[in-house]
């Protein structure tokens, strides 16, 4: 219920303050590491969409707010490896330099789970 609540206020349409956004992407990634439960297929997709939007939304470099959405898809790259890869990897694209996160999150989840 934690999780849903929380997914639904980051997808709400309002963009509320950075600090309160990075305080719930936090309490998100601790539900998820310190709990063993079954989820949704669909809550735990979302989530990791969430996550990947939120860390590539502005092009500059906020790295609490970007830590913090990074650290959400190392959490679930445990649970749903494949679905994090994939979703990362839409993320580099051709010919242009991507998103200095989209790396330093392949990297962790690389190192993370080797």
């Amino acid at each position: 219920m934690v999780l849903s609540k929380s997914l639904g206020f980051m997808n709400g349409g309002s963009r509320s303050d950075k600090e309160h956004r990075i305080y719930v992407m936090s309490v998100i990634s601790e539900v998820i590491d310190k709990n063993d439960f079954k989820w949704t297929k669909e809550i735990g997709e979302a989530m990791i969409v969430m996550a990947c939007q939120e860390m590539i939304a502005e092009s500059s470099i906020d790295h609490k707010w970007q830590e913090a959405s990074s650290k959400i898809l190392i959490s679930m790259a445990r649970i749903a490896p494949k679905k994090v890869a994939t979703e990362l990897l839409e993320y580099l694209p051709a010919n242009t330099p991507p998103h200095y996160f989209v790396i330093k999150t392949l990297a962790d989840f690389a190192y993370s789970y080797r």
